[in-house]
């Protein structure tokens, strides 16, 4: 007998080795809200999340200005800031050495990443990034996000 899922409710992640993973949406949202947002932590495959103010992220959607870049020779680990005019969040990769490396300050990019949470402060690990040529895309966001349909971000729901 075939389980019946509810229309627009979000389904728990499973497993990447299980075939039904399933990638979880990359919501536009502001900086200002990400770092306003509570980070909880899930135990085993659930996708740790951001609570914000306009509801539950596990993975984002930012456009923004690079305005400061790693000195690798002092970290081990690579980043870069971003400001997108709300506030501005680092952008950091672990795995892969000098993977911003073609990134300037200046640079209009667009990320695409996961929230994360160290020594109580909010960054992305990211799944892509994309430097926009053309700066005029930050003003197409700005208006973008002024109509944004926000309630289609799921909310949390409260323990039974």
């Amino acid at each position: 007998m075939e389980t019946q899922q509810e229309p627009n409710k979000p389904q728990p992640a499973e497993a990447p080795g299980s075939g039904n993973f399933k990638r979880d949406t990359a919501y536009k949202m502001w900086i200002k809200d990400l770092q306003e947002g509570t980070y909880h932590i899930q135990e085993g495959w659930k996708p740790n999340f951001l609570v914000t103010a306009k509801g539950k992220i596990t993975r984002t959607n930012l456009m923004g200005v690079v305005v400061a870049k790693a000195n690798m020779e002092l970290l081990n680990y690579d980043f870069i800031s971003i400001d997108d005019g709300t506030g501005r969040i680092t952008v950091r990769s672990f795995e892969n050495d000098r993977v911003f490396t073609e990134y300037q300050v200046g640079d209009v990019v667009n990320v695409i990443g996961k929230p994360r949470e160290y020594a109580r402060e909010i960054y992305l690990v990211p799944d892509t990034i994309q430097t926009i040529q053309d700066k005029t895309w930050l003003e197409v966001r700005k208006k973008e996000m002024e109509s944004f349909p926000f309630h289609i971000i799921p909310q949390v729901e409260p323990d039974a």
